[in-house]
């Protein structure tokens, strides 16, 4: 009996991880990019009008995983569609903090 239990909690630890690191994390990225807005405006490397563009930016990208997560989970499409907005705000972030 508890050999069959260790090999059922084996079995379940092992799908808990391959379905965490099968999936889209964005959040790091999203931290990421969050710290390098405010540390640019603290530098003065931005203006108050790019920085509140930056954060509109941020916003929309925090949205739209919103929708993605709320339609059933984040799937390959999906997070193919988050990487390329995240990409897309980190090329405005450095653009806008080396002006």
């Amino acid at each position: 009996m508890k050999v069959i239990s260790k090999i059922l909690i084996a079995a379940t630890l092992v799908a808990a991880s391959a379905t965490a690191s099968s999936a889209c994390n964005i959040n790091f990225r999203q931290y990421n990019q969050q710290h390098r807005i405010i540390k640019g405006a603290f530098q003065g490397d931005l203006s108050l009008n790019e920085f509140l563009r930056l954060e509109r930016g941020q916003k929309k990208v925090h949205q739209l995983d919103g929708v993605f997560r709320a339609n059933g989970g984040i799937g390959p499409v999906e997070c193919a569609v988050l990487n390329s907005a995240i990409d897309w705000q980190s090329a405005r972030i450095f653009v806008k903090r080396h002006n």
